[in-house]
This record gives C-alpha cells, sequence and structure tokens, in this order.
C-alpha cells in the first residue's frame, strides 16, 4: 500500500471517499475481495438509511400536525404518541447505521494504514497477531485430529459459507454417492485455509470436481492469496492424477492466477431488525403484490420435515414445467436431520388445504438463503408467489438474521428482475477452473443448446416418471 494513501479512517472523509461508490472505492484500492466481507454491512447501511428517510417524512409530518393542533387549542395526545414511537423506531435505525459503519470501518482499517518498514510484518503475512511461515505450511485431507482446528477456523473466518463445513461434504456423499475430498492448509495444526471438493463421476458427463455441486459457493478460503494457491495447487495435483477433466471452483473471491467467468451474480438483501420496517420500506408495488394474494384465503406454515412432503409435491411438479431433473426427497431430508445449518421449510397452502407454493431455506450465522422456491404455474394469478417471498422475509426478520440471499441470477433476466424489485443488490460470483492439459471451460448449464432439446422432452413427462429418473440424472448435473 502506498504510504502516501490518506487515513480515510475519519468518518466524514470515509462516508466521502468510499459510500459513495462502495464497490468502485474497493477496487482503485485493489481491495475487490473485501466485497464479500463489506457487502452485508453495507446492505443493512442502506437499508437503514432508506428506513430513516422514512421516518424523518413521517415525523416531519406529524410534528406541523402536532403544531397545528396545539395552535387551534385541540388535544393532540395521540400525535404526540405517535411521534415518540417514531422516534423511538428512528434511534434504533440510527443505531443500525452506526454499527453497520463501525463494522466496515473495521474491515477496512488494516488495509488503510502506511505501508510498513521493513522491520514490521506486512498485513498479508499476518494471522491473528502470528506470521504465516509459509515453509512450515501444510495441505493434506482432513483428518480427525485437525478437525477441532478447522472447526474453530471456520467459527471465526467471515468468509466460511455453510458449504465450507466439513459435514456439508458427508452429506452431498450421503446423498448422491459422490467423493469428497477436504483440503485443509495448517502449520503445525494450525488452521489458515480450507477447500472443500467433490469428486463426479458419470457416463453423461464424465469425471470432474466441483468446489461445491448444487449450491452457489464454495471454493478455497485462506487467511492469505497464498495459502489459497496452495490449496488449488493440492487439489489440482489429484484432479490429474485421477484424470478428471476439470475443477470447478465456485467463489465469492477472485481466483486471480485462474481462468474462469462472472455470468452469474448473488442477490442479497439487508434485513432491518423488525419485519414492519422491511414492509415499509418496500415499494407501494410489491406491498401491493403481496396484498393481492390475501383475499385468496392462503395459510402460511413454517417448520421442518413435518412439511418435506407436501414441500417436495409442489417441488417436482414445478421442476418438471422448468424442464430440470428433481431431486431425491431424500436428499432434503438428510439436509434435515443433518442439522449443519438451521434448515427450515416455508409453505402456502389454499383454502382447501392443498400445497401450492413452498421453498426451503437454509440459515447460517447471519444470512439465511433460500436454494430452492416453488409455486405452481396455476397459482400465478393469485400472487401466491409474492406472498411466499414476504413470509420468507418476514421469517428472516423474526429469527434476527442481517442478511436474506435470494440466490443466483443472471443480470437482467426475469429471476433478476424479481429480486431486484424486494430491494435486493447484487453480489458477484467468480467461477474458476482447473482444466486438464488441452481442456475447455465447461458447458454444464441449461443454456447449453445441445440440452434444449432434452429440456423439452422433460417438460411432457408425467411428474411420477420425473420423480424416478430425476434423482439418477441430476446428481451428475452440478
Amino acid at each position: 500500500m502506498d504510504s502516501s494513501m490518506p487515513n480515510l479512517m475519519n468518518k466524514a472523509e470515509l462516508s466521502k471517499a468510499f459510500f459513495q461508490a462502495p464497490q468502485q472505492w474497493l477496487a482503485q484500492h485493489s481491495l475487490s475481495a473485501l466485497s464479500v466481507d463489506v457487502n452485508p454491512h453495507l446492505l443493512a447501511r442502506e437499508q437503514a438509511l432508506q428506513e430513516k428517510g422514512s421516518y424523518k417524512v413521517k415525523t416531519g409530518k406529524l410534528s406541523r400536525e402536532i403544531g397545528a393542533l396545539k395552535k387551534a387549542g385541540q388535544p393532540a395526545e395521540s400525535l404526540i404518541a405517535e411521534m415518540k414511537g417514531y422516534k423511538s423506531s428512528l434511534k434504533d435505525v440510527e443505531a443500525t447505521i452506526a454499527e453497520a459503519e463501525a463494522a466496515i470501518t473495521a474491515l477496512l482499517a488494516p488495509q488503510l494504514q502506511p505501508k510498513p518498514s521493513n522491520n514490521t510484518p506486512k498485513p498479508e503475512q499476518q494471522l491473528a497477531q502470528r506470521d504465516i511461515d509459509y515453509s512450515a505450511l501444510q495441505v493434506e485431507l482432513l483428518t480427525a485430529a485437525l478437525k477441532p482446528a478447522c472447526e474453530q477456523y471456520l467459527q471465526q473466518s467471515p468468509r466460511a459459507t455453510l458449504y465450507h463445513q466439513p459435514g456439508w461434504c458427508g452429506l452431498i456423499e450421503q446423498s448422491f454417492s459422490h467423493k469428497p475430498h477436504y483440503y485443509v492448509a495448517h502449520m503445525g495444526g494450525e488452521v489458515v485455509g480450507v477447500l472443500p471438493l467433490i469428486h463426479l463421476k458419470s457416463r453423461l458427463f464424465g469425471a470432474f470436481a466441483v468446489s461445491m455441486p448444487y449450491f452457489n459457493y464454495g471454493g478455497p478460503i485462506g487467511e492469505t492469496e497464498q495459502v489459497c494457491e496452495a490449496l488449488v495447487a493440492a487439489a489440482s495435483q489429484q484432479a490429474a492424477n485421477s484424470k478428471l477433466s476439470h475443477i470447478e471452483y465456485r467463489c465469492l473471491q477472485p481466483l486471480a492466477k485462474h481462468p474462469g467467468h462472472q455470468d452469474k451474480i448473488s442477490m442479497w438483501l439487508g434485513l432491518p431488525s423488525a419485519s414492519e420496517q422491511l414492509w415499509q420500506a418496500l415499494g407501494a408495488k410489491v406491498r401491493a403484490q403481496v396484498n393481492k394474494a390475501k383475499p385468496h384465503g392462503f395459510t402460511v406454515h413454517i417448520g421442518g420435515a413435518e412439511l418435506l412432503d407436501d414441500f417436495y409435491q409442489v417441488f417436482a411438479i414445478n421442476m418438471r414445467d422448468l424442464g430440470t431433473p428433481v431431486y431425491a426427497k431424500s436428499f432434503f431430508q438428510n439436509i434435515l436431520a443433518s442439522h449443519i445449518g438451521k434448515a427450515n421449510i416455508v409453505l402456502l397452502k389454499n383454502s382447501l388445504g392443498q400445497p401450492v407454493s413452498a421453498s426451503f431455506l437454509l440459515g447460517h450465522k447471519q444470512q439465511l438463503e433460500v436454494p430452492w422456491a416453488s409455486t405452481l404455474k396455476k397459482e400465478n394469478r393469485t400472487n401466491a408467489n409474492m406472498l411466499l417471498y414476504w413470509s420468507m422475509l418476514q421469517f428472516a426478520c423474526e429469527q434476527g438474521y442481517k442478511v436474506f440471499d435470494f440466490g443466483r441470477s443472471s443480470v437482467d433476466a426475469s429471476t433478476y428482475k424479481f429480486k431486484k424489485q424486494w430491494g435486493a443488490k447484487p453480489v458477484q460470483l467468480h467461477w474458476h477452473y482447473w482444466l486438464a492439459e488441452g481442456g475447455a471451460l465447461p458447458q454444464l448449464n441449461p443454456n447449453n443448446p445441445k440440452y434444449k432439446m432434452v429440456i423439452w422432452a422433460w417438460q411432457r413427462l408425467p411428474v411420477w416418471l420425473t420423480k424416478i429418473l430425476g434423482p439418477h440424472i441430476v446428481k451428475s448435473l452440478p
């Protein structure tokens, strides 16, 4: 870092230099890798700022109304009580803004110090005030002896997602019979990075590996770029020895030395502490769409395994309609039984008690994700899907989550626009590859033209048949 760079930790200066264009600022100072850590706090701050503006308008209006009543000699107690409520909420929102800005400042502060002298360790050489001795760095597969240190590292690392948990590799092996390889970088037992990897093999697509299949996140995480590269090197050597065609790393941070693409984004929404605040922050159009579902007599149910049959009924029909093979119900049973993440099912039933819309939620730390959500096509006219998503967001606020993850989209696709209307912001996904010599980037996705005929045919199969055939096919689709 250039020693001439100004110290931007003064709050006013940080507001000018950073909050006006956060992502551009991070890129300008070569700190784009920090965006994944900063984004949840940015989203929380932005949401709170919107609420603050709303409360300011309301208190201003009430203040004028109270003044008019007092001038006319009329009682204003009810409005004064309402004003006190808004002012209390305004204080909570301002506290949320202050907390978010403090968290962002804490993340940026170590990167904005003057360049250290030659006898001071550089930031990238430090780990919890200790040097990383790269000559002592080892990468090996997870052992029972390393597991406690690994779990401690994952608990403390802000970059560790649910899918970096060792148990998630075991869950995928249990559900799909794929071989997991969990790499750990450590110095004498002190874990400084991990890489979960799943080997897939099928007649359709050959042999390859993904970190992590079926989900949006995975890839190597480590205290420094060198640690991540050491993990990738170990995985690449194993892939070459096993004659794999490629490895796909699904990362929230770029791996600059490896080919890849940035075709996909995740959509994240910062959450307030109360769902009432979020409701007020939503646009009038979204609120109206949610309200249109209410006269149809839907009931909302939130739970676990007791709702799985109804969830799977809706999910299987929707996947068939999309032309996508469906997972086996046992996959979801295994997730619910594992307790690795906080899993919940949200279900809407119509007035006849029939399931019509459903989602499967996974919570980890301060973030709640919806990997799967489905609504029957015949219910599109009832806006059931809007009520489903509002029910999920309401539940997220009530459970104290700070970020809601709407899942993966392509920019400007219909799913992107749907998520954007709720206030969600894009978070760039970086998918990188190791390729066998002479290999090309894989195209295992529904947009590949050669799969269009298969999708067309699948959409015309009876649902009962897709439940039988789907699990055997989808296990090889990462």
